[in-house]
C-alpha cells in the first residue's frame, strides 16, 4: 500500500504602484488622509488603478475614496483608493 503525500504551496506577494511625476500629477499634503500623498487627475487614476474612469467616479461618489478640488477640476488622492 503507497502512502499519500500532502504538498502545500504558500505564495506571498505584494504590488507596488509607480507614478511617473508629471504635469497632471503633484505630491502634495490630503487633508483628509492626514499624510502625503499623490493626487493625480481622473484618468491618470484610472490608469494607474486599472479602473474604468466610471469605477473611479463611483468610488469617488460613494465616499470610499476622495478627491480635492482644484482650478482646472479635481485631483485624486490615490492614497485613498489604496486603503
Amino acid at each position: 500500500m503507497t502512502g499519500r503525500r500532502r504538498l502545500t504551496i504558500t505564495i506571498e506577494t505584494d504590488e507596488i504602484i509607480i507614478v511617473k511625476h508629471s504635469s497632471v500629477s503633484i505630491r502634495a499634503w490630503c487633508a483628509v488622509c492626514e499624510r502625503e500623498s499623490l493626487l493625480v487627475n481622473p484618468e491618470q487614476a484610472a490608469t494607474v488603478l486599472g479602473l474604468t474612469p466610471r469605477a473611479v467616479n463611483e468610488r469617488l461618489a460613494s465616499g470610499k475614496a476622495h478627491a480635492v478640488a482644484v482650478q482646472d477640476g479635481q485631483l485624486i488622492c490615490l492614497t485613498s483608493f489604496l486603503r
